[in-house]
C-alpha cells in the first residue's frame, strides 16, 4: 500500500502477552515493513496498547489528532470481526485489509480426524477471538 502510493503512514501496533509462547512487540518489529522499502520517517509506533481495545482506543485518538480522512486497519482474517467491531465502537470509520487468510483446507479421510498441533493452534485462536469478544477486548 506504501509503494503504490496509497497511504502516506502505516501505524503499528500491539504485542503479544509476555508468558504465552514467544513475546513479540509488533509495534516495534518493523523489519519487514524496511525491507518493502517504508521509510523509517513513514512508520508510527503504538507500543503502549496491550489488547486490541486498547489500541483502537489509542488508534481513535491518532486518527482524531492527525485528522486522517481515510483509514484502514489490517489485521489477521481470523481476528477481523473483533477488531471493526472495537473500531466502530470507538467511533472509528476505517476500511477492513484482512491478511493471513487460511485457505485449501485439505480432507485427509480418516487422519482428518486425529488431532494434530495445527488442529489445536486452530482452536487455542478460535478460544482466544471468543473470549476477547466475551470480555469487550
Amino acid at each position: 500500500m506504501y509503494r503504490r502510493g496509497l497511504t502516506k503512514t502505516l501505524v503499528t501496533s500491539g504485542s503479544s502477552i509476555p508468558g504465552l509462547g514467544t513475546y513479540v512487540n509488533v509495534a516495534e518489529a518493523t523489519t519487514v515493513l524496511k525491507d518493502l522499502g517504508v521509510p523509517d520517517d513513514a512508520i508510527l509506533r503504538m507500543p503502549d496498547p496491550k489488547n486490541t481495545s486498547e489500541e483502537m482506543r489509542s488508534f481513535s485518538a491518532m486518527v482524531a489528532q492527525k485528522q486522517w480522512k481515510r483509514v484502514g486497519v489490517v489485521t489477521s482474517a481470523f481476528h477481523m470481526r473483533r477488531a471493526m467491531r472495537l473500531a466502530q465502537a470507538n467511533q472509528l470509520d476505517v476500511h477492513p485489509l484482512p491478511s493471513d487468510y487460511k485457505a485449501n483446507v485439505t480432507y485427509e479421510g480418516v487422519l482428518s480426524w486425529v488431532p494434530d498441533g495445527a488442529g489445536f493452534l486452530m482452536v487455542q485462536k478460535a478460544c482466544w477471538e471468543y473470549l476477547g469478544a466475551a470480555v469487550g477486548r
